[in-house]
C-alpha cells in the first residue's frame, strides 16, 4: 500500500473500460486549471495523449471531444480558485463554460476531489466508477492519492451509496441539477468494490449538513500524512496513540514549531525525490494528475491519508481533508475509509517497515522545526482576505453585457448585480485579452472592453488584486466566470468557425466523430440497403466506394446513432455559419442525404 514505484494517472483513470463510452461525470475539485479540464474529454475518448498542454493537441480532435463530452461533464470548484492557465486561451474552452460552476459555501471552503464517473457499454448497461483524490484539477506535479472504486455487479456486501449520494445532491443546484440527479438515480443501486488489498470501504462526506470526527478514538499505531496542519487537529489525534509518525511539509512543521510536536515522530520528503517508474504501471494509490509519464519527477507533498493500525486490522482514511480544524469542521470535503489486515493495510505496509517492496520509508527523512515557538508567515492572513474578496467578488454575481456593433465587433461592460468590496487595487481582463487589462475599483464601477473582435468574447476573466500591508504588498490572481447577456449570437458556431478553416478539417473532424462507433465490420444487412440507396439515389455514386467517409457511415448506420446524431449536428451548424457550406467535403451532401435517410428508416 501507498507504494512509491506503484502509481496511477489520473488520465488513466478517467479512460472508459473497454467495449464502454461515457455517459456522465461529475466532479469536484477546490482549484480548477481551464487548460487541464480540456484534456479530461480527450482521456474520456480514450485518446492517449503525449503532450500535457491543450494547446500543443490536435486542435480539431480536441473540439470534437470537448463538443461531445461537454454537455455530459459537470466540474464544481471554488469560487475564486480558478487558475490563470498557462497556455492562455483555447477556443474549445466555449463548448465547457456551461460545465463549470464556482461553489461558495456558507462557511469554510469547497476542497473535496471526487470524480463520479457513468459509463454505458453497446448494449446499454451502466457501470460506475468513483475516484477520490487528494488532488485538484491542475497540472500540479506533487504527490498525491488516488482511490479508484469500480462497480461489481455481482458483490455480495455492497457498500452503502447513500453518503455519496447526499453529497453530490447537495452540487446539483441550478442548471446541471437535472444531470446530477440523474447521475444520482443510478448510483442508488450501484456496488463499489473495494480496491485490493482491502475488504470493505466507506464514503465520508463532511461540511454537506454533516461534520464528524472520523478517526478511531483509539489505535495502536498511527501514520498521519498531511501538508497543513493545526495546533487542535494535531492535539486530537495525539490523544488516539502514543506511537505516531506525522509525514508533512518543512514550512507547517516550522510554523507550529516544537511544542505541538512532542511525541511525534515527523518525518518530511526528500529534497530530491526521484523514483523510477514500471513499464507497465499497476494501478495503485499513489497518483500524478493528467501529465504524461514522461514529465518532470513528482515534488512536494499534496496527500492527505491516516494509516491506523487496530489490532489486526487497518483502517485508512484518505481523500480531501487535511488535519486541521477546518479540514474536519468547516470546509466541504470529501474522503473515504478503507479497512483490511494490519499485514498488507497498516502503518509498516505504508511505510515499508521490515518489508521486501519498498514503502514511503524510501522517500521520507526526519525533520524537527528550527524554531520552538513556532514561525508565522506575515503573509498569510493577506493572502486569505484577497481569497476570501475574489469568492465574493463570484457571489456578486458579475455580469458582462454585450452591445454587437458592426463588422463582427462588440462593446462590453461588465458589472456586478450586488456591491463588492474591493480590498486593494484590482484589475480584470477578458481571458481571450489578457493585455488589454481595465483598472477596476469595484462598489458598482463597471469596466468595459469598447470595439472588441466578438472571438474575443468569453465569460471568463482574470482578476488581479494587490494589497500593500507595511513592508509585505501581496499580488493574487484568478479567473472567475461572470454571466453573458445581450447579443451574444452563436457562440458555439463561432468556434467551430475558428478551428474548421477547410474541407480537409471537416473531414478529420467527421471522422474523430465516426471512430468512435464499434470495430467490427458492418453486417450484411446494414451495407447493402446503404448501398442499393446510394447507386439507386445518387448520380456517379461509385465515386463514393473511394470516398474517406463511405465505410465510417454505413458502420455507424443501425449500429452508432449517437456518431450519426453527431454528425447531423455539425452539417447544420456549418450550414448556419458564413461560408461554411463551403466547408463540407465535395460530395459528402449527396451522400449524407442517403445515409440519414436509411437511418430514420432503421428507426422506424
Amino acid at each position: 500500500m501507498l507504494e512509491p514505484e506503484s502509481r496511477l494517472l489520473l488520465s488513466d483513470a478517467l479512460r472508459p473500460p473497454d467495449g464502454a463510452k461515457l455517459d456522465l461525470a461529475v466532479a469536484t475539485t477546490y482549484s480548477l486549471d481551464l487548460a487541464a479540464m480540456l484534456l479530461a474529454p480527450l482521456f474520456f475518448t480514450g485518446f492517449d495523449t503525449a503532450e500535457s498542454d491543450p494547446a500543443l493537441q490536435d486542435p480539431i480532435r480536441l473540439l470534437e471531444a470537448v463538443r461531445r463530452y461537454g454537455e455530459r461533464t459537470t466540474i464544481f470548484c471554488q469560487a475564486g480558485a480558478i487558475t490563470v492557465p498557462a497556455s492562455g486561451f483555447v477556443p474549445a474552452l466555449a463548448f465547457l463554460e456551461d460545465s463549470v460552476v464556482e461553489v461558495n459555501p456558507p462557511q469554510g471552503v469547497f476542497h473535496p476531489k471526487v470524480w463520479a464517473l457513468r459509463f454505458v457499454n453497446s448494449v446499454g448497461v451502466a457501470a460506475h466508477r468513483l475516484l477520490v483524490l487528494s488532488r485538484n484539477l491542475t497540472w500540479d506535479r506533487s504527490w498525491d492519492t488516488i482511490v479508484r472504486c469500480d462497480e461489481e455487479p455481482d458483490l455480495v456486501d455492497p457498500t452503502p451509496t447513500g453518503p455519496l449520494i447526499e453529497f453530490l445532491r447537495s452540487l446539483g443546484t441550478g442548471s446541471r441539477a437535472e444531470q446530477v440527479e440523474d447521475l444520482c438515480s443510478t448510483l442508488a443501486q450501484a456496488r463499489f468494490k473495494p480496491p485490493e488489498p482491502f475488504t470493505s470501504l466507506e464514503f465520508l462526506p463532511s461540511g454537506v449538513g454533516r461534520f464528524g470526527y472520523a478517526f478511531p478514538e483509539a489505535a495502536d499505531r498511527v501514520l498521519a500524512i498531511s501538508p497543513f496542519l493545526s495546533k487542535p487537529a494535531l492535539a486530537a489525534l495525539a490523544q488516539v496513540t502514543k506511537e505516531r509518525v506525522l509525514v508533512s511539509r518543512p514550512e507547517s512543521f516550522d510554523h507550529l514549531g516544537v511544542g505541538p510536536l512532542l511525541g511525534w515522530d515527523t518525518r518530511t520528503l526528500q529534497a530530491v525525490t526521484e523514483v523510477m517508474v514500471p513499464e507497465e504501471e499497476p494501478d495503485g494509490a499513489l497518483g500524478e494528475g493528467l501529465a504524461p509519464s514522461g514529465s518532470p519527477p513528482l515534488s512536494g507533498l499534496h496527500a492527505k491519508t491516516f494509516v491506523f493500525d487496530c489490532g489486526p486490522n487497518a483502517e485508512v482514511i484518505t481523500g480531501s481533508a487535511n488535519l486541521t480544524q477546518s479540514g474536519w469542521m468547516r470546509n466541504v470535503e470529501f474522503g473515504i475509509r478503507l479497512r483490511g489486515p494490519k499485514k498488507h493495510c497498516g502503518v509498516a505496509a505504508a511505510l515499508g517497515d521490515g518489508g521486501d517492496t519498498p514503502g514511503l520509508e524510501a522517500l521520507l527523512t526526519p525533520y524537527r522545526p528550527e524554531h520552538v515557538g513556532g514561525a508565522d508567515d506575515p503573509a498569510e492572513k493577506l493572502r486569505l482576505a484577497i481569497e476570501r474578496a475574489h469568492a465574493a467578488l463570484v457571489a456578486a454575481h458579475p455580469v458582462i453585457d454585450v452591445s454587437a456593433l458592426a463588422s463582427e465587433r462588440v462593446n462590453l461592460r461588465l458589472s456586478t448585480q450586488s456591491a463588492w468590496v474591493n480590498p486593494g487595487k484590482t484589475w480584470v481582463a477578458l481571458l481571450t485579452e489578457r493585455a488589454g487589462q481595465r483598472t477596476w475599483m469595484g462598489g458598482g464601477m463597471a469596466a468595459q472592453w469598447l470595439s472588441l473582435a466578438r472571438a474575443s468574447l468569453t465569460p471568463y476573466l482574470i482578476v488581479s488584486t494587490t494589497v500593500s500591508a507595511g513592508q509585505f504588498p501581496l499580488t493574487r490572481q484568478c479567473v472567475i466566470k461572470a454571466e453573458l447577456r445581450g447579443d451574444v449570437g452563436d457562440r458555439a458556431s463561432e468556434v467551430l468557425a475558428q478551428v474548421l478553416r477547410s474541407q480537409e478539417d471537416v473531414q478529420r473532424y467527421l471522422l474523430f466523430l465516426l471512430g468512435d462507433g464499434p470495430a467490427e465490420p458492418a453486417a450484411t444487412e446494414v451495407v447493402e440497403p446503404v448501398e442499393r440507396a446510394i447507386w439507386a439515389g445518387v448520380d456517379g455514386a461509385s465515386y463514393f466506394r473511394d470516398h474517406a467517409l463511405f465505410e465510417p457511415l454505413i458502420r455507424a448506420v443501425g449500429r452508432n446513432e449517437m456518431a450519426l446524431l453527431a454528425v447531423d449536428s455539425l452539417v447544420k451548424d456549418l450550414r448556419q455559419i458564413e461560408g461554411g457550406q463551403g466547408l463540407i467535403p465535395d460530395g459528402f451532401d449527396d451522400l449524407w442525404a442517403v445515409v440519414w435517410e436509411v437511418h430514420q428508416e432503421t428507426r422506424s
